[in-house]
């Protein structure tokens, strides 16, 4: 069974990632007003205001981590027919590519966490043990977006 064809494709989703840290923060704060609402005599303890802090914290960190987003190429690369497969299940080899990898980061897993059909959040490990997160988006590239799909989804289970 030959596997998905070749693909780069550009990563880098910020408006996702603004988007789910938007969902998140609203969600923190629903819970904290809900919390608070639930309270004895609506006297906020300790624990809540422990919460607010780390929150904001939080909050702070993420708008600060947006401001320089992750963006490189992600890289399908099939094995050639007659290969020397490390596993039977082995069919290509994923690299990322960017300003930090410029030669090419081999990832030895890539796990597809969240698909919305036109947005894809991946989680990677590189075999050196490096752990990272990917937005990649179908506007960024339309033409190559069911190629990576294909690849991206027929990875096995592991």
């Amino acid at each position: 069974m030959q596997g998905p064809p070749p693909v780069t494709y550009p990563a880098g989703a910020q408006q996702a990632e603004y988007a789910a840290l938007a969902l998140l923060a609203v969600a923190w704060a629903l819970g904290l007003a809900l919390w608070l609402a639930l309270a004895p005599d609506h006297v906020a303890p300790a624990a809540w205001w422990a919460s607010l802090a780390a929150g904001l914290g939080l909050l702070c960190w993420g708008l600060w981590r947006l401001r320089t987003p992750v963006m490189g190429e992600l890289v399908w690369e099939p094995l050639p027919a007659g290969a020397r497969r490390r596993s039977a299940a082995a069919r290509g080899q994923w690299r990322w590519f960017s300003p930090a990898w410029r030669r090419g980061l081999e990832l030895s897993e890539l796990r597809c966490v969240l698909d919305l059909q036109g947005l894809l959040l991946l989680r990677w490990r590189s075999s050196s043990g490096l752990r990272g997160w990917l937005w990649l988006e179908r506007a960024q590239n339309p033409r190559q977006w069911r190629a990576l799909r294909a690849a991206v989804l027929a990875q096995p289970l592991q």
